[in-house]
């Protein structure tokens, strides 16, 4: 099915006319927002855009939550370890997360085609609560990493099924302008749900944010529940007959389902563990589960599923793999420089904890802009390749400024910089998915739109590891190099490379040697920044641009 089939409901409304519509519309829209648009343009003649006010600010709000819940644990994972004594593995409440997300996000695809878009929203509110209401009363660590990874698990189909509802019910013009306001959203939630949770877990306690977030989960499943009538029918195919509810269940590719996670899950494990604590039998023994999944992935959905979770030729298409390998490498440099900003001006500027924090503002107000511009753009313009290649320049342009200006300097021209990387990340995100809704026929694009952030995660995943390990080997020969001959250099470099706030304690002397050696490791990572950047540029060339129009 085609594009135009997409856009005939609302080009028959603007005519009054019946001559253009299809003989059995109600299949064109799968899903609950695509039900509840159709059947009022068809049956009451009210206007897609008077359902959609009611409709997209529901979506609107699960992503809200689930991004302001991900950016108050990054404030306060540190204070939440400390007391539970497990600061050293404080980072696993944001990995089990991050984990469980992408494991997960895949899967909403292929189900929620088989089950309707209504249902699984339905269970990702309600797995969503329980994991907060998890975290929120937990009386161990291990309750707080359950919660967290539950949590994910609701928050990726959220995050995916908006998305998907916007390709399927908005005419393909306009999924630009709707994917930017989603954008826009997680945007404003992430920059607001560090300060809040923050401010909330110094003042009445970090469980509060999570407690918060249960009534609210409730008035959205509510208005899911309310909003969202059920469909008449899930799709197999088009003008396949409907199954009974009951047969449903022997469409789910449960053997593929199982490898996907397995596939996903061990390779994220071995990449993290291998830059984290470098290759062991641990690390081998994850690579080998990782081959071996894949393995059978492979041969489960080529061979023996009848209807596959995550269909190979639709992975392995052209359109998919080029909107997949360019949002992976921006994600990737993106998140490699969230993780250097903090660091270098809290040693370089020897800022505090919040005042080196509040430098990643401006990325998220370039995020912003990126998105808001490209959404704008292509809803005028009908194109998108070009603003593509714009957006990695942008990002390109802005990361090789910091690893040419960030060699000491903390200037405010210097901290705008990462504004650059932050613009061109917001119009990767709008055109990348555009692509997907203008390449693929309607049926795909639930499954390939869910995958789409499984590639966003992985480059994330990515650039958060390889970052951090390029900076700790960096930083250790540097500080060996530069302290030599030091009395007392082991004991410094095990302080400095174990908490950053040493380096605001130490004699100017030797604050300077430190500020050096961090310097250079910073300017490794922005490298390895500017290479992903590059690579997306690269893969930018070779898209082919579709047809929006009409």
């Amino acid at each position: 099915m085609g594009d135009s089939d997409r856009r005939c409901s609302s080009s028959d409304e603007a005519d009054g006319s019946d001559a253009r519509r299809p003989s059995t519309p109600a299949p064109d829209y799968i899903g609950a927002a695509g039900f509840v648009i159709l059947v009022s343009i068809q049956e009451d003649q009210t206007p897609a855009s008077s359902i959609t006010l009611v409709v997209f600010p529901i979506l609107l709000g699960g992503i809200f939550l689930s991004n302001v819940v991900s950016s108050v644990v990054i404030a306060t994972n540190q204070r939440i370890a400390s007391e539970f004594g497990a600061l050293s593995s404080a980072a696993w409440l944001l990995t089990i997360y991050t984990l469980a997300q992408s494991a997960s996000q895949p899967l909403y695809g292929k189900l929620s085609d088989i089950y309707g878009r209504k249902v699984c929203l339905v269970f990702c509110w309600i797995v969503f609560g329980i994991g907060c209401l998890l975290v929120a009363v937990g009386q161990s660590y291990w309750h707080l990493l359950l919660g967290r990874a539950i949590s994910g698990i609701g928050s990726a189909g959220k995050i995916a099924l908006t998305s998907i509802i916007v390709a399927d019910v908005i005419p393909l013009p306009k999924v630009a302008q709707y994917r930017g306001y989603v954008n826009l959203t997680a945007t404003i939630a992430r920059s607001l749900g560090g300060p809040i949770g923050g401010w909330l877990a110094g003042s009445v306690g970090w469980r509060w944010p999570f407690l918060i977030q249960l009534p609210v989960a409730l008035a959205g499943l509510a208005l899911v529940l309310w909003k969202l009538p059920e469909p008449k029918e899930s799709i197999i195919e088009d003008n396949a007959e409907p199954q009974p509810t009951g047969s449903k269940i022997s469409r789910v590719d449960f053997a593929g389902a199982a490898m996907l996670i397995g596939t996903v899950l061990t390779g994220l494990l071995s990449l993290d563990f291998s830059t984290k604590y470098g290759l062991g039998l641990v690390v081998y023994c994850l690579l080998g589960a990782f081959v071996l999944s894949l393995s059978l992935f492979c041969v489960i959905e080529k061979h023996y599923a009848k209807e596959p979770i995550l269909p190979l030729e639709l992975v392995f298409k052209r359109e998919v793999l080029t909107s997949y390998s360019i949002v992976c490498f921006q994600a990737a440099g993106q998140f490699g420089l969230l993780y250097t900003i903090p660091i270098y001006f809290q040693v370089i500027g020897r800022e505090s904890i919040a005042s080196s924090s509040s430098r990643i503002v401006p990325v998220v107000v370039g995020n912003a802009f990126g998105t808001i511009t490209s959404q704008r753009l292509i809803t005028k313009t009908q194109r998108y390749k070009g603003l593509t290649a714009f957006g990695n320049l942008v990002g390109l342009v802005g990361f090789s400024l910091i690893f040419l200006r960030w060699r000491g300097s903390t200037r405010w021209f210097d901290a705008l910089l990462v504004a650059l990387p932050g613009t061109g990340m917001g119009v990767i995100q709008s055109t990348t998915f555009i692509h997907l809704a203008a390449s693929l026929d309607r049926s795909e694009i639930a499954i390939a739109g869910a995958s789409w952030f499984l590639a966003q995660n992985i480059g994330v995943l990515m650039g958060a590891s390889i970052s951090t390990a390029t900076i700790n080997y960096a930083l250790r020969h540097g500080l060996e190099t530069l302290l030599n001959g030091i009395k007392g250099r082991d004991e410094i470099i095990r302080n400095v490379t174990s908490n950053v706030e040493y380096t605001q304690n130490l004699p100017d002397h030797l604050w300077m040697l430190v500020s050096k050696a961090y310097i250079r490791a910073i300017a490794c990572s922005n490298i390895l920044s500017v290479g992903c950047i590059t690579l997306a540029l690269v893969v930018t060339l070779t898209m082919r641009e579709k047809p929006l129009g009409g």
